[in-house]
């Protein structure tokens, strides 16, 4: 459901900025070309922004916010950028492929000026989008309770592990799983303790949406295997981290 959402909300996004794209089009080309060269020009202009669309909703809408957040500007500026220069060379390739049909009217300067004001008004939109979207997580519509299960490897910084952007994670505490006891800290740099009460009654108390789980001796397969049913069962995400500890290279990602 909160994908059919997403595909729904860009969607109406992106053909706004392809309405208000062609409108202009149409006002600053009115009279200078003929009613099947239009045509043509909104054909271009459409098969142009439902491309770039699938293309962006692959690689940045369907991701997770925090990824989202991370990779807005690489993502859009490259994907916007490829399918421009494929576009313009291809319908500019046009002229010269039928010289005596409707496209012999075209220019490279009304080819230039579409697809740039295509481009541009895409990367607005998304830059739109980012800015919006970085507001409504400072206000915490994103964040997510995470804790972290198991003992990584200290030469991988704990940023790598809890990429906390724009306040979208917060950490409850770390687990650890000794001679077959669950011991807790809030803070990483506390001493860890016991629980009084089982792990998962603490991950429902604390409404937990998101296990970081480093794979060390002490995760067995049944405690995995456990684990990965409840967070199915009650819509938790959860990371693998692999245990690298043994490892001696310098750098371990």
């Amino acid at each position: 459901m909160n994908n059919y959402l997403r595909i729904i909300t860009t969607l109406l996004m992106h053909a706004a900025v392809l309405f208000i794209a062609a409108l202009f089009l149409t006002i600053v080309e009115k009279g200078a070309v003929a009613g099947t060269d239009l045509i043509l020009e909104f054909s271009g202009v459409v098969l142009y922004s439902a491309v770039t669309y699938v293309f962006l909703w692959k690689k940045l809408y369907s991701r997770p916010y925090h990824i989202y957040l991370r990779g807005t500007f690489s993502i859009s500026v490259v994907t916007v950028s490829i399918f421009l220069i494929v576009f313009f060379l291809c319908e500019s390739a046009l002229i010269y492929v039928l010289p005596n049909g409707v496209w012999y009217t075209h220019h490279w300067d009304r080819i230039f000026f579409k697809y740039a004001l295509l481009a541009l008004s895409n990367l607005l939109l998304l830059l739109l989008q980012f800015l919006w979207i970085v507001g409504l997580a400072k206000q915490g519509i994103f964040r997510k309770n995470t804790i972290i299960m198991g003992e990584y490897d200290p030469r991988i910084p704990l940023e790598n592990l809890f990429q906390d952007l724009y306040g979208t994670k917060n950490l409850i505490g770390q687990f650890v799983k000794k001679k077959g006891r669950m011991l807790f800290r809030a803070d990483l740099k506390d001493e860890f303790t016991q629980l009084p009460e089982s792990f998962y009654d603490f991950l429902m108390k604390k409404n937990v949406n998101e296990i970081i789980l480093c794979m060390t001796p002490e995760v067995d397969d049944l405690l995995l295997h456990e684990l990965a049913v409840y967070c199915r069962e009650q819509s938790i995400g959860y990371y693998l981290i692999s245990d690298i500890r043994k490892l001696v290279i310098r750098y371990p990602w």
